[in-house]
């Protein structure tokens, strides 16, 4: 509602507009956003840019196998805006590339795909990392294959426990390290169910004799991003989505160096989001309709330096609290499907996140 007065006759008047469909989600309130986000809107391109000084982005991610709504995920983790991550597979809602969350790799990479980063002061980085955990011991090192619940017995796997969901199997070891330290907190064979935040590596003893066998035993887990900017060794969370559309103002999105097939639709016209920097500001950027090559035009003539483009199309959601009547409001005209991660605006310094 909108109060304003009128003359001739003087009088008050409350403006108000009912929304009865239920398909329009909410639209943002640009006089009632949270001090220190900026809203510009160029065209069918909106902005919203938000102060470093006041907040810092994070990954966050629904339960393993689940998904949530982007708003949920902002008020998990007490943010104050959220924008959609990366692929997942509509059917068993997991990932498609990778998802790493406070030092943890719980998504493996396709290590082809554009990615975004974030330090634990909440600085962006873009690029191409290929992370992977090396296990180190007196034994020297090794390297984990993939990450995943579902184990193979001729694979190194590793699995971030979420407290349900089990992993190993008949003849296969899994060792229990806790983050942080460096010795084994358990061994179990057979199948089993990590505790939530446990890192779990599962493996044939025979395929990897020199792995311990006995808690106490000393094993560090490393996260290795192997990326040519040495910043990566400083990322806590990531996703990995694509393609990159601007990297330092200029468009340089490149289809095939990504292995994106253009003829699929993951590449129609559609609306379009992306995480970016503008004028040195972390940036949640929603295109109404277009392409991406479109999208990454749009965004360089804004002025953006660096954006990488999140899972678009029917996922596309960006979503800031405030709003009329204090209710939130989105970019997005019409409403998204559910997702398992996002990218989350928290307050500086708050630790808060799921």
């Amino acid at each position: 509602s909108e109060i304003f007065t009128l003359d001739d006759p003087y009088r008050v008047v409350i403006d108000t507009t009912t929304q009865l469909d239920p398909r329009v989600p909410p639209p943002i309130n640009p006089d009632a956003l949270p001090e220190g986000v900026t809203y510009r809107r160029r065209g069918n391109l909106h902005l919203l840019s938000f102060d470093p000084a006041r907040f810092q982005p994070r990954v966050v991610t629904a339960p393993f196998g689940t998904t949530q709504d982007v708003a949920s995920l902002v008020k998990s983790a007490g943010g104050v805006a959220g924008v959609n991550g990366g692929y997942f597979d509509p059917a068993s809602h997991l990932p498609v590339d990778l998802v790493a969350v406070g030092g943890l790799m719980t998504a493996p990479s396709l290590e082809k795909r554009a990615t975004v980063g974030f330090t634990a002061q909440g600085g962006a980085l873009f690029g191409y990392p290929r992370p992977r955990y090396v296990l180190q011991g007196p034994f020297g090192s090794v390297t984990v294959n993939t990450v995943g619940a579902k184990v193979r017995p001729d694979l190194l796997t590793a699995f971030v426990g979420d407290g349900h969901s089990a992993v190993g199997g008949n003849g296969l070891t899994t060792l229990y390290l806790v983050p942080g330290t460096s010795t084994v907190a358990r061994v179990v064979n057979g199948s089993n169910v990590p505790p939530a935040g446990t890192l779990a590596v599962t493996f044939d003893p025979a395929r990897f004799p020199q792995l311990p066998r006995s808690a106490g035993q000393p094993l560090t887990a490393t996260l290795n991003w192997q990326a040519q900017d040495a910043a990566w060794d400083t990322a806590q969370d990531a996703l990995s989505a694509g393609p990159l559309l601007v990297q330092g103002g200029r468009v340089v999105l490149n289809a095939a160096r990504e292995v994106f097939d253009t003829s699929a639709s993951i590449w129609r016209p559609t609306r379009q989001v992306a995480f970016g920097v503008l004028d040195g500001q972390p940036t949640i950027a929603y295109l109404e309709y277009g392409t991406p090559e479109t999208f990454a035009a749009a965004l360089a003539a804004a002025g953006v330096r660096d954006a990488v483009r999140l899972d678009s199309g029917s996922s596309a959601t960006a979503y800031v609290t405030g709003g009329y009547a204090n209710l939130g409001g989105y970019l997005n005209t019409v409403w998204s499907r559910p997702v398992p991660n996002a990218i989350v605006f928290v307050p500086k310094g708050q630790l808060a996140r799921k």
